[in-house]
């Protein structure tokens, strides 16, 4: 979403962010999500909420918005597995 694209997670702590693995990193690079990025952090955030986001006072008339720039892709059932297991972490951590 323009200049806070690489931040966002950071202004909107409420989405879901999943941070990658060393394994989710291989898979999305050689599926080409993704280029090779050492040692960086690296989260998925889900498309939904990103369209969602959009809709938004706060981005609807934003003129650096780019969703063209979304690159959505199915996860394989392995990432996703993991992707549930921590959804269940955060909301068991914040009851």
């Amino acid at each position: 979403m323009g200049g806070t694209r690489g931040r966002i997670y950071l202004k909107h702590p409420e989405l879901f962010k999943y941070t990658v693995d060393p394994q989710d990193k291989q898979w999305l690079t050689e599926k080409q999500h993704m280029r090779a990025t050492g040692g960086k952090m690296v989260y998925l955030l889900l498309e939904e909420d990103i369209l969602e986001l959009s809709t938004t006072d706060e981005y609807r008339d934003n003129k650096e918005l780019r969703l063209d720039e979304l690159k959505p892709f199915t996860a394989p059932p392995w990432m996703i597995e993991k992707m549930r297991k921590y959804m269940e972490h955060m909301r068991t951590e914040h009851d």
